[in-house]
């Protein structure tokens, strides 16, 4: 573990491996991640358990570490290393990689950028990673490190990737539509009850010098900045007893009037984007760079405990994608291909191919009609040379 735990979970954890909290921020005393895991107590079911929860903690955990940020990235990213129907020695393995980290010795800086020309059928788009080190075997310790039973690597490293994108949208729907954020209600419904304030005085010195009324006084600095064109106050003192009870009344009422004008702009928001047009022929494509890293091992060797050693020329992983909306508001299709880089030494690259769809079921207007849950069904299937991945999903149209 790279850093000190939180004061609630150093607590925790120091209670359940029975030492004092404060040990635990030392290096030295601090537990390992295969240790951490097995201390979680298992609140499900003894009849319900398929597998350990020390595998599926420790999966997720280093699935993480590794920059998965999703449950089907975990389901991927376990089946990539050859862990999906493997037993529970092989998580161990994992573990005692990941929690044996003591220092991470590089920073990692990411760097990106898109450019969108307002109104255009185009994206460029351009990122970089840099790779990112963590000790594993302390420094100076040139044995051999056996942990759990496996032969333990000086260090792990995440390689450096550098992309390169670009999108061209066929169709009547644009691609890059400015965004504007909405105005602020509140500013304008203030600026009304300003306005018809100043209406009402200048109507009633109107009133006033048609019956002869001469004017009461000058108006002072304050309220000739919010009236301009006043120049005087009428003389009336019914009027202003009048005026005095409505603002009183704009001022109970401006929350409300703000908030109904809000719900007006957003609603006219929906509107201006539902009656874009929906027909589009998106095609994408991008290019990542993987570094290669001198004298390596990928995990699946690691867990193998065999010299499968990487390439150490940098990895090139072309993508192409199509996707479009052949029947407006209720079916998009998506294809593509990609070439998945053989990172292993001698082991030579496969094609990937990919689809996908969406479907448009039906509406929930749990929110009223502006912004309506939108329900929709999809599958994906990914077909290579000794690899297949299908996936079915529920969530929202959009």
């Amino acid at each position: 573990m790279p850093s000190c735990p939180t004061l609630t979970a150093s607590r925790q954890l120091a209670h359940q491996l029975g030492t004092q909290g404060e040990e635990l921020c030392v290096p030295d005393k601090l537990p390992s991640l295969l240790q951490a895991v097995r201390t979680v107590p298992d609140p499900r079911a003894p009849h319900l358990v398929t597998h350990p929860l020390p595998m599926l903690l420790g999966l997720v955990a280093c699935a993480l570490l590794c920059g998965v940020r999703s449950v089907r990235g975990v389901i991927r990213w376990a089946h990539g290393q050859g862990l999906g129907d493997q037993p529970f020695d092989r998580i161990d393995g994992l573990l005692c990689l990941f929690g044996m980290y003591k220092a991470v010795t590089d920073s990692s800086d990411d760097v990106g950028a898109v450019y969108r020309p307002e109104g255009s059928r185009f994206r460029v788009g351009v990122a970089a990673v840099s790779h990112i080190k963590a000790r594993v075997v302390p420094e100076g310790d040139d044995g051999v490190v056996m942990e759990g039973g496996y032969v333990l690597p000086r260090e792990v490293v995440r390689p450096w990737e550098a992309r390169f994108g670009i999108a061209y949208q066929l169709g009547p729907r644009p691609l890059n539509r400015r965004y504007e954020l909405p105005p602020d209600p509140s500013a304008w419904v203030r600026a009304q009850d300003r306005e018809a304030r100043c209406a009402r005085i200048a109507e009633q010195l109107a009133r006033e010098a048609a019956r002869g009324v001469a004017p009461r006084e000058h108006v002072s600095p304050e309220e000739r900045m919010l009236c301009p064109s006043i120049e005087q106050r009428p003389s009336d003192p019914e009027f202003w007893e009048e005026e005095r009870i409505r603002r009183e009344e704009e001022r109970a009422t401006r929350d409300t009037r703000i908030e109904r004008e809000r719900k007006r702009i957003k609603h006219q928001r929906w509107i201006d984007y539902e009656i874009l047009p929906r027909r589009y022929f998106l095609v994408s494509a991008d290019l990542v760079v993987i570094g290669g890293v001198r004298r390596s091992v990928g995990i699946d060797g690691f867990l193998d405990q065999e010299l499968r050693l990487h390439t150490e020329r940098p990895s090139f992983l072309p993508r192409l994608g199509v996707e479009g909306e052949p029947w407006p508001r209720r079916l998009k299709l998506r294809a593509g291909a990609y070439v998945e880089p053989g990172r292993n030494a001698g082991v030579s690259a496969r094609m990937h191919f990919t689809a996908g769809f969406d479907v448009r079921l039906f509406v929930l207007e749990f929110t009223g009609p502006v912004n309506p849950w939108d329900i929709r069904v999809g599958a994906t299937m990914d077909l290579a040379r000794d690899y297949s991945d299908l996936g079915l999903s529920l969530g929202f149209w959009y």
